[in-house]
């Protein structure tokens, strides 16, 4: 069975690249499709869509297409491999997944993902990232 459920999100992203700490913040409509174990966040981020695919509290996968397109494959205790594809060619990252905190309401009327994680490429830190997701309906 597939239930579908507009939502009101709030996106809050901190990069630490560097010495430079910058921050973001995205607030958006979109709607989340439950289909069977699985659940699927969707919205558009400026000029991307962005689609958050929920397994469980140690697996969430982010996918972003646009002008730029990649997916990310978060897993707590794994190091996965993705590539970033630019309109100037495609960047390899591993990425480390530190933390990930999931809450979801039994009605999915609600709920909140906290996400950790860095990107390496070479075995040098390109950034880490701190992702806080709250959706309600």
């Amino acid at each position: 069975m597939v239930q579908r459920t507009k939502v009101n999100l709030d996106v809050k992203n901190t990069i630490y690249q560097d010495n430079d700490v910058d921050r973001f913040e995205l607030k958006a409509a979109g709607i989340l499709v439950q289909s069977n174990d699985l659940c699927y966040l969707t919205y558009n981020d400026h000029e991307n869509k962005t689609v958050w695919e929920i397994y469980n509290s140690d697996h969430l996968k982010l996918k972003r297409m646009g002008n730029n397109k990649t997916t990310y494959d978060f897993v707590i205790g794994k190091v996965t491999h993705t590539c970033y594809q630019t309109q100037y060619g495609v960047l390899s990252f591993d990425v480390i997944t530190e933390k990930i905190d999931l809450f979801m309401d039994e009605n999915l009327k609600k709920g909140k993902i906290t996400l950790k994680y860095q990107l390496e490429t070479g075995k040098m830190i390109v950034g880490k990232y701190i992702v806080q997701l709250k959706f309600s309906a």
